[in-house]
């Protein structure tokens, strides 16, 4: 499962303490913050699996970057941070070189 495939001072740093520190801020009952997790391994197995699947309700979000594009973050270890937000990447401008990727494929298939 490439959603748990990392070192684990990056799951220490960049998953587990900003997983938890907004529900131990603000004091999140502890179903909430089962519910979250769940919420939240739903979504990263999703967005990891490399399908988008009609039946996922993330998909629908018109922020939400979906398979494809967390697949080029991960294929070409570039831009594309955002799993559940992506209009951060639009704003900080860490989609460039997706979009640039896309508009070579569209080239390569009118050939």
């Amino acid at each position: 499962m490439a959603t748990e495939y990392v070192h684990p001072l990056e799951y220490l740093l960049g998953n587990s303490v900003p997983f938890f520190t907004g529900p131990f801020l603000i004091g999140s009952h502890l179903l909430t913050m089962w519910i979250w997790l769940f919420i939240r391994t739903v979504e990263g197995l999703d967005s990891h699996s490399g399908y988008d699947f009609w039946w996922v309700p993330f998909r629908y979000f018109p922020f939400r970057p979906g398979a494809a594009v967390h697949d080029f973050h991960h294929s070409h270890n570039q831009g594309n941070y955002g799993s559940f937000f992506q209009f951060w990447d639009w704003i900080c401008g860490t989609d460039k070189s997706y979009k640039k990727h896309v508009q070579e494929m569209k080239q390569k298939s009118k050939l």
